[in-house]
């Protein structure tokens, strides 16, 4: 009874319960906070309205084109007023502007109005009529979920004009006292059918679209264990010279490459020979790999020689808040997680990184998210270097050794 009394009067267990409440508030609102219920909102989308408008044989002008233009945009305003429209349009002059647009990663889809659309509703109202075709391009290496949610609504929207264009037609036939022969029938079942195409389109055996995910969390776990191993080395190997210190941080920097490496190595190895993996350029997926790894291990070997082993909970908490929201578009996260983790957590510049080279046919040092990351690792690496000349040493076995001596003077 003593024993389960000691138990019970025992700070530890009480505070213990206090920290699972608080660790699994914390973990559940990183994993789930963003996203429990994503809604994509102003999802970037081009149109391209080539159209020309056409006289019918009774003298009306049909313009097919600008209906729809004109459609789009008063119900993207419309629904703007009361609640955020899940497609932004935005309206470019030539196909070639927003084909590049695709390339840029600025467009999840294009669409684009032939300039035969409305001749060939036209052609409806005859005995011989012809289906008109919507070009659809969907840009699934940008974010695959994203580029399926947008094939979604462009579908629903597709359908929703021929519905239209049903009752027009239908209503016209009826004006004329004609009847609806079978080709026009059949033709009215679908008078606008959309041409889809993939563009920069995600490989198999791609995690479904979210390797560059997987290896960007990968790169940050490698770099962890390097940035703590090489902190505990370093934290034996320093002195009282200044000058000797900085050499330290130097020799931490250049291990942490080795590191890096063979992190590397490990990852090809799993990710092609293992699990199979599609990786079209693996020289190049190389290069940024250990570009990637090697800024995140500076940004940690950082917050280790300043804080200790006490910027660890910082190192995994950013892990946690910013796995979950990877693999969505930035467009269906909370505004607050847009505003405050999103726009700088350095998982997700690392990850574009990866998605170019993966699924864009490469990247380049000069994009904004490298040099995001090189800014960011070389500001890590100066702040090292401080840290080895700027923080008081202390020397452990002097300590001990001090330690020592006093308790056998109190004997």
């Amino acid at each position: 009874m003593n024993g389960s009394k000691n138990m019970l009067r025992n700070k530890l267990v009480w505070i213990g319960l206090a920290l699972v409440v608080g660790v699994i508030f914390i973990m559940g609102l990183a994993q789930l906070g963003s996203s429990s219920n994503p809604v994509p909102k102003n999802m970037p989308v081009a149109l391209v309205s080539l159209d020309k408008e056409v006289q019918l044989p009774n003298g009306q002008t049909l313009a097919i084109g600008k209906m729809i233009e004109q459609q789009l945009m008063t119900a993207a305003a419309s629904t703007a007023q009361s609640t955020e429209p899940p497609l932004k349009w935005e309206q470019v002059d030539n196909k070639a502007v927003a084909m590049q647009g695709l390339d840029d990663k600025k467009y999840y889809s294009v669409l684009i109005l032939p300039e035969s659309l409305s001749a060939d509703i036209a052609t409806l109202f005859s005995p011989q009529p012809k289906t008109a075709t919507v070009e659809v391009y969907l840009n699934q290496g940008m974010n695959m979920t994203g580029s399926t949610l947008v094939s979604q609504v462009i579908t629903k929207i597709g359908e929703g004009m021929n519905e239209q264009l049903r009752k027009q037609v239908l209503e016209g036939v009826k004006a004329q006292g004609d009847v609806l022969n079978s080709a026009q029938a059949a033709a009215l079942a679908s008078p606008i059918t959309l041409q889809t195409e993939m563009v920069h389109p995600v490989p198999a055996h791609s995690a479904n679209g979210n390797a560059p995910v997987a290896f960007t969390i990968l790169a940050w776990f490698g770099a962890m264990i390097a940035s703590i191993l090489t902190f505990q080395a370093a934290a034996k190997a320093r002195s009282a010279s200044k000058l000797s210190n900085a050499g330290v941080a130097v020799s931490q920097a250049v291990i942490g490459l080795l590191y890096v490496l063979v992190a590397l190595g490990a990852t090809l190895l799993l990710a092609k020979s293992t699990l199979g993996m599609t990786i079209a350029d693996s020289w190049q997926f190389s290069i940024y790999f250990t570009f990637i790894s090697y800024c995140f291990f500076l940004m940690q070997s950082c917050l280790l020689n300043w804080l200790g082993l006490g910027g660890m909970p910082i190192m995994i908490l950013i892990f946690f808040f910013g796995s979950p929201i990877l693999a969505l578009p930035s467009q269906m996260l909370p505004a607050f997680t847009q505003d405050w983790l999103y726009s700088w957590i350095p998982l997700r510049f690392g990850t574009e990184i990866l998605r170019e080279v993966l699924y864009f046919g490469g990247s380049s040092f000069s994009s904004a998210s490298a040099v995001t990351l090189i800014i960011i690792g070389a500001i890590a690496l100066c702040l090292s270097l401080l840290a080895a000349a700027v923080k008081p040493y202390k020397d452990k076995n002097a300590v001990k050794k001090t330690a020592t001596a006093e308790s056998t003077a109190a004997v």
